[in-house]
């Protein structure tokens, strides 16, 4: 990576991390990085179906979602963008935004619940522990492609490795 796209890196972190995320429940999600899945290169957008507003961040983004969970479901909108061609749906440029459309394909819905209550925390706790990564999907239907999902595979693994320790170390004390 040389300097101007280190540059450009800071820039967009700066520039993301100074916005104010009012709740997870109005969030939009999306990956920056394509992945096969069957015989298609997609992106992926999760759009939530409430609106956004412009209330300041909470203190905590976990205990306002377990507020909107105990009133009922969270719902959001799975879309893809479909790989058209190397210019307009560029593999290997993280950095460009596809220009394909955003088709919904299905609906993600986080059922009513108390995030708190003891089964809550179990499953928070049970979270915690998984050593999530694409690649451990064991498939030739869905695969991480581009230049970022194949340094994202180094960073996954790190990450999963000291997340373990960090459990290992929490048990032991």
């Amino acid at each position: 990576m040389g300097p101007v796209e280190a540059l450009h890196i800071l820039r967009t972190l700066i520039r993301q991390t100074k916005r104010p995320v009012p709740s997870l429940a109005t969030e939009t999600f999306w990956s920056r990085a394509p992945l096969v899945i069957g015989p298609v290169a997609v992106k992926y957008l999760l759009r939530a179906q409430l609106p956004k507003t412009a209330d300041p961040t909470p203190d905590s983004l976990h205990n306002e979602l377990a507020q909107r969970l105990l009133q009922g479901p969270v719902i959001y909108d799975l879309c893809i963008q479909r790989y058209r061609d190397p210019e307009s749906t560029p593999i290997e440029n993280a950095r460009l935004v596809w220009v394909s459309p955003h088709e919904k394909i299905a609906e993600l819905v986080l059922l009513q619940q108390d995030l708190n209550d003891a089964t809550g925390q179990e499953d928070s706790r049970f979270v915690d522990i998984q050593a999530y990564s694409p690649w451990q999907v064991n498939t030739p239907d869905f695969v991480p492609i581009g230049n970022m999902n194949r340094a994202r595979k180094l960073v996954y693994s790190a990450s999963a490795a000291e997340r373990q320790e960090q459990n290992q170390r929490e048990k032991l004390s």
